[in-house]
Parts: structure tokens; sequence; C-alpha cells
């Protein structure tokens, strides 16, 4: 399973927990063997207690192998330093990277793509990844798919007003990945707070 750009924060706990609910529920349901985040776990490089307690505690209760991926935005302070690093020591199961290769089958990364048609500032062409048969990319936080073979998943749950509130907030889940015929399945999230609009009539 793959889910991401969860940007835990103090105020928005509550949801975040009831999202990691649902997604241990649907780890267990869908009997995942691997689980993959996408980055941007935090909101920002210095977390508090209480945002290194919602993760630790989500990343404890998942038995399988876990790849956490350690983006370079929000929170790492430099290419090789992140709040991320420390997670690798709680459980023999975690992996810590900043991207995830599997030979030629699986690409897993946190960054946008050029060619995206929903966000702006793609700092990669998907030419560059065109060997690589699956590609699932965090840090964009509207899901996209980008043929022939990138998925921008997008956030598990609505993070700013720049989003598309018409597009819904998925994980991916994948059957066979290293078949050159992979089962892909992108259950949509249940449980995330919808994005309200607010139009000011100048006025107010």
């Amino acid at each position: 399973m793959f889910a991401g750009d969860f940007h835990i924060r103090e105020n928005d706990l509550e949801e975040i927990c009831k999202i990691f609910e649902e997604l241990l529920s649907l780890i267990s349901k869908a009997q995942i063997s691997k689980v993959f985040i996408t980055g941007d776990s935090f909101d920002k490089i210095t977390p508090t207690s209480l945002e290194l307690d919602c993760l630790s505690n989500f990343l404890s209760a998942i038995k399988c192998p876990v790849v956490l991926i350690a983006a370079n935005s929000h929170e790492s302070t430099t290419q090789e330093q992140s709040i991320i690093n420390h997670f690798g020591i709680l459980k023999d199961n975690i992996t810590v990277c900043k991207e995830y290769i599997e030979n030629n089958t699986l690409f897993v990364g946190h960054f946008g793509i050029t060619q995206s048609a929903l966000s702006r500032g793609g700092t990669v062409d998907k030419k560059e990844l065109s060997s690589y048969r699956n590609v699932i990319l965090g840090h964009f936080h509207n899901y996209e798919l980008i043929q022939p073979n990138i998925c921008q998943l997008g956030s598990v749950r609505y993070i700013d007003s720049g989003e598309d509130t018409s597009i819904v907030k998925r994980v991916a889940i994948c059957y066979d990945v290293e078949s050159k015929k992979p089962h892909w399945k992108f259950p949509a999230i249940k449980s995330c707070y919808p994005m309200i609009n607010c139009i000011l009539d100048g006025n107010s």
C-alpha cells in the first residue's frame, strides 16, 4: 500500500488519527505485505512531541515492512539529515530512504512531474522515469495519473486551499508489482475532512 503527505500538525491530530485508523484497517483487510509512505509525514522539520507520537504510534501498529520516504521539503534540513531518519530505529521493519527503487519495476519518491496538469512547480520530466514500469510519487497534493507509468498519489487529506476539492483523496494498492501487468487499486479515503470553500464579499 502507498500513502503519504500526511502533514501531521497538532491542530489536525483528530482527523489524522481517524485516517490512520482507516489505513490500519485497510492494511489488515487487504492483507498488505509492504507499506510505502511517500514523504511529508510532518509539516515542519521540528515536529512537536504530540506530532512525533502520532506518527510513532501509527508506525508501531504496522506489522509488515514499511518504507518511509524522507522528503527534502518539510521534514529535512539537508539532503542527508531528516527528522524521519530517527524512525528507522523504532522497529526492524522500518526502512528510511530518500527514494526507493526495486529493479525496473518500481520507483517511489517525493517530487513533482513537469507534465502534471493539476500542479505547478514540477522538477522532473517524466522521460527521466521511463525505465520504471510503475512510479508512485508524493509531494503534489492532487491525485493524478500521468501516462504511461506515473501516479502522483496526492495527500491523504486536504492540506491547503490550492487543492482541487473535486479530486478524491486516495491510497494505492498493488498486487504482483513485479509482473508486467500488475493489478492496481486506488481506494478512496473516507475519513478525511472535506475542504470548505469560503468566499469573502468585501464587506467582511
